[in-house]
């Protein structure tokens, strides 16, 4: 659909001649500076636009001379800025034209798309501050009797109430011109004199205050608001917004006017009150502060001015546990009426003078902003046309909440503009839900404790955690039991690759039998520990089923960890024997005896290679795995061989693996997802393909073995799956794409998407057994979403009280179900702490998982994974307790403070 747009170029100035020079007010400095910082999407941010749809005989001539009347009447529309952003160079006049288009040959409903293309393509095109100009206008010829109008300006010379002293002119000068005549309109105010009078402020004793009231509301503290977020916060500030609109219905809108008038307050007051009580609720923070926008014209009686003169007021408030809407009201109307009285001191000066640290992922001090624009096409008539006014929406937002009312009293719209890397338009439905809900108690309970209003959401139905994954198995199967079925029904199939060369399945079981006879000849009883400290090859697997035969249980040892690290963690565990190399003899000090794998090769063809019967049956120890500790010290985690069968079994389903899959397999068996590479396809029959360990941490390596061996299922954290792609060959993915460890990032799953059959995202704690959700990835957005819970696992996702909360409120995620480990090896007291017992609707109590992560339901059903709610730390899916480490910096010597951080997927520390 191409339409020819005129004019599309052209030079707005027609000449150099400036006839001022303003030294720019400190919002304008802000915004420059905010713009020069945060590049293009910080200035699209700053677009203020309008359009109108106007039926009637219009006149094209006449409309743009009256633009141009208009532009020449106001300094800023004639203003471009030096490029240091400290002075506002005013031109003497500019050539206003009109970009125009023909329309008039397409439908209605093609001329409909056209102009919703349009206004978004407008609302990405930001302005140029200092070549200008700073203010564009379209017209869009419909019919001959219907035109589609659009202004647009950039916020540094225009604000929400500059649009309607544009539109009143317009439509003055409009009138005069198709009557022949010449408008009769005082000269408008300059922008100068107001830049003037604001700096003369600065020095006075009004101004003095006017400082110290802003400064007397925050002495103690400010608050900082919590909004609950949908997805994790970005490390650095983004502005990418939408806007959805919602309509409140006129009886809701008399009453609460009337409630109003009752109190003694205006409508706005009446407004701006419940919403502060709605955020209040909706942070469960009983003391927040909210952004207000006030107008500076209407503050300095320059009701006609055009120019950048609004300022944001932080609105502090709070109420206790006796206050009654009613009494809110009151106390609020002073309040509300006192921050409009001094509200000429400038946001961005209250921010210095607090001293507020500056984060780059954050709005400082009032993400959400309440603003009331009613009323802003009084006084606007264009003779001869009628015309629906529409504030078009910003598709980047300087805020993380943007609620616009307009409208008039009697017909409401609620304009939502939110960040779309913070929320979704699911919750931002949810908080108009809610906020009506509010509003009717309000209305109906006027005098009811604002304490006692129920939680929001209470006609959603909770989800139920147990539905619809119960699932029989065989729970008193072990792991090797499960892989000697594999062996029987698939002995010639390669059941592990590595290095060119290939192992049968019948030769790794029959070898791991030989090998467990060993073990249990060297004194290995069922139940001991056997820990394993080997370097990545088929000795390695034989060696971990081994141990599962001989009923031991197995602690993975990564032989490249820290020496102190691995002498802990066989002490704590008390391992009987070390299964080793002698490459590593002598790198560890224990009690535990030394079993060479050099020595057990040439004693193995005397013992037995059949399957025994095994000694230990599915709520057996198989084994013990340490994550990071908060108390300085590694904790082993128990792992028993039924939660094991269990997880592999649905795996088996979701995402499903075939006895013709090629697994990558390249996680240490000191990180716990590294059973999952080793025995889901050793107990369908497919084939292991095992990565050495300088394959395991090279992405162009990875992707070599990929591509030369047709592996078609990995499994690899979202920092390993960047590693692959950015080794070039975009190519040399598997069909079947597994994440999990960490989050995996909408950006990440937009670059896997196209290059897979299939994406999936994956969840669970050490503590529940390797992972506890599934979800296929089939769009972006899915890649935040932690899917639902595997076989015969429930989540819970609980408030502070411990209290189901419904879809969308976020809450702790605990865990329980087959899956749960025994707790940790030797303490009782951390693990009663995180394991406590749960009881269900009928009475049954169940062990249940704290995991210290923080999440919501989707309506569908799904979890949404928000971040942690403790201090632990994921780096390239290892995780990490700061504590751990700022524990071992204090024992050295010198060292008397300690702290550690994540950035940039790394640690720092001070």
């Amino acid at each position: 659909m191409n339409i020819d747009l005129q004019p599309v170029e052209y030079d707005p100035f027609g000449g150099p001649e400036i006839t001022k020079v303003i030294p720019a007010i400190e919002p304008q400095l802000e915004i420059w500076t905010a713009c020069h910082i945060g590049g293009a999407d910080a200035s699209r941010a700053y677009i203020e636009s309008v359009s109108m749809r106007m039926t009637g005989a219009f006149n094209r001539q006449a409309i743009e001379r009256a633009l141009k009347a208009v532009v020449n009447r106001h300094e800023s529309l004639r203003s471009v800025f030096s490029t240091d952003g400290t002075d506002m160079l005013v031109y003497a006049e500019i050539d206003a034209n009109i970009q125009y288009g023909d329309l008039s040959a397409l439908v209605p409903q093609e001329q409909n798309e056209y102009i919703d293309n349009f206004i978004k393509e407008n609302g990405l095109l930001p302005f140029d501050l200092v070549a200008g100009p700073l203010f564009r206008c379209s017209l869009f010829e419909l019919s001959h009797s219907e035109c589609y109008l659009t202004f647009s300006a950039h916020h540094i010379i225009c604000d929400g109430w500059s649009l309607g002293i544009i539109l009143q002119d317009l439509s003055r000068y409009y009138n005069a011109f198709i009557s022949g005549g010449i408008p009769e309109i005082p000269a408008a105010p300059s922008f100068s004199s107001y830049a003037d009078a604001q700096r003369e402020f600065i020095g006075s004793i009004e101004y003095a205050h006017t400082e110290k009231y802003w400064l007397s509301q925050y002495e103690d503290s400010v608050p900082a608001v919590e909004m609950p977020l949908d997805f994790p916060r970005p490390v650095i500030r983004t502005y990418k917004s939408t806007r959805v609109d919602y309509a409140l219905d006129v009886p809701t809108v008399l009453a609460l006017k009337a409630i109003g008038i009752k109190a003694g307050c205006s409508f706005a007051t009446t407004l701006i009150s419940a919403f502060e009580i709605f955020i209040q609720k909706l942070t469960k923070q009983h003391d927040i502060v909210l952004a207000i926008p006030a107008a500076g014209q209407s503050a300095t009686g320059n009701t006609g001015l055009v120019g950048h003169c609004v300022n944001l007021l932080p609105f502090r408030s709070s109420y206790n546990g006796t206050t009654t809407f009613t009494g809110y009201l009151k106390d609020r109307k002073s309040r509300i009426l006192d921050s409009y009285e001094y509200q000429q001191l400038t946001f961005g000066t209250l921010l210095k003078k607090l001293n507020i640290p500056r984060d780059p992922s954050r709005v400082p001090m009032v993400p959400v902003v309440f603003n009331i624009d009613m009323g802003l096409d009084n006084g606007v008539a264009f003779s001869g046309l009628e015309y629906k006014l529409n504030y078009n929406p910003r598709q980047y937002e300087t805020f993380e909440l943007f609620l616009n009312v307009s409208g008039s009293e009697k017909e409401l719209v609620f304009e939502w503009s939110y960040n779309c890397r913070l929320f979704t338009e699911l919750s931002i439905e949810a908080m108009m839900s809610d906020f009506k809900a509010l509003l009717s108690f309000f209305i109906q309970q006027p005098d009811l404790k604002i304490a006692d209003i129920p939680v929001f959401r209470q006609d959603e139905i909770k989800v139920n955690p147990t539905e619809n994954n119960t699932v029989e198995y065989p729970k008193e199967k072990t792991i090797h039991e499960l892989i000697q079925d594999s062996a029987e029904l698939y002995p010639d199939n390669t059941a592990v690759f590595f290095n060119g060369q290939s192992f049968s399945y019948k030769n790794i079981n029959q070898t791991a039998n030989q090998l467990a006879v060993l073990l249990q000849i060297n004194g290995v009883k069922p139940g001991e520990v056997v820990a394993i400290a080997l370097e990545r090859s088929p000795e390695m697997v034989m060696a971990l089923l081994a141990v599962l035969k001989a009923g031991a249980v197995y602690l993975p040892l990564d032989p490249a960890y820290p020496k102190e690290r691995v002498e802990y963690m066989l002490e704590d565990a008390k391992a009987k024997v070390l299964l080793t190399s002698k490459k590593f003899e002598g790198s560890f000090t224990t009690s535990a005896t030394s079993l060479y794998m050099e020595d057990a090769r040439i004693r193995l063809p005397r013992y037995s290679f059949e399957n025994a019967v095994s000694p230990v049956k599915g709520n057996a120890l198989a084994y013990i795995i340490y994550t990071s500790g908060s108390t300085g010290k590694p904790k082993g985690v128990q792992i028993e061989h039924s939660s094991v069968v269990n997880l592999l079994l649905s795996m088996q389903n979701k995402p499903g693996i075939t006895a013709a899959d090629r697994l990558l397999a390249i996680t240490t068996i000191a990180f716990d997802i590294a059973g999952l590479e080793l025995y889901l396809p050793l107990i369908t029959g497919a084939c292991v393909v095992l990565a050495d360990t300088d394959a395991a941490k090279d992405g162009r390596l990875l992707a070599a073995l990929v591509k030369s061996e047709g592996v078609t299922i990995m499994q690899a954290t979202p920092s390993m799956w960047r590693i692959m792609l950015e080794s070039g060959d975009y190519n040399a993915l598997p069909a079947k794409i597994l994440c999990g460890g960490e989050p995996m990032g909408v950006d990440l799953a937009a670059r896997l998407l196209p290059r897979c059959q299939s994406l999936w995202n994956l969840y669970g704690p050490t503590e529940t057994t390797i992972w506890s959700t599934v979800k296929q990835v089939v769009m972006d957005n899915d890649a935040l979403l932690i899917g639902k819970p595997i076989n015969n696992t429930r989540i819970y996702i609980y408030d502070e009280l411990l209290q189901a909360l419904p879809a969308g409120e976020t809450g702790d995620i605990f865990i329980g179900g087959d899956g749960l480990s025994r707790g940790y090896v030797g303490k009782p007291d951390i693990t009663a702490l995180v394991f406590t017992e749960h009881t269900l609707p009928d009475g049954t109590k169940e062990k249940i998982y704290r995991t210290g992560d923080t999440g919501k339901w989707t309506p569908d059903g799904d979890i949404q994974y928000i971040g942690r709610s403790d201090n632990q730390l994921k780096i390239r899916g290892f995780r990490i307790e700061p504590g751990e480490i700022e524990n071992l910096l204090l024992s050295q010597e010198d060292i008397s403070e300690a702290a550690v951080v994540a950035k940039d997927n790394r640690l720092l520390a001070f």
